[in-house]
């Protein structure tokens, strides 16, 4: 990515990201960006070469915060009626 880095992308687009519904994933060959990718909220961070079970435990951990969204949504819809 000419000009540009995961982290520096996802930063940017932090916002727009968590407003949509969206969420990030990191895959990599560094465990050196690690840190900042969970501060910038990363559902995960995996090194290559990905891990079958690794990945699995990131899907179902975006499954589980897709869920907490879907309630928390339907839990304010409910409250402004």
């Amino acid at each position: 990515m000419p000009g540009a880095d995961g982290l520096s992308v996802a930063d940017s687009l932090k916002n727009r990201l968590q407003g949509a519904g969206c969420a990030v994933i990191f895959t990599t060959a560094y465990d050196k960006y690690a840190i900042e990718a969970i501060r910038l909220s990363a559902i995960d961070y995996l090194l290559k070469p990905i891990n079958y079970v690794d990945l699995l435990s990131s899907i179902n951990r975006l499954e589980k915060r897709k869920k907490q969204v879907n309630q928390q949504a339907k839990f304010e819809l409910l409250l402004e009626n």
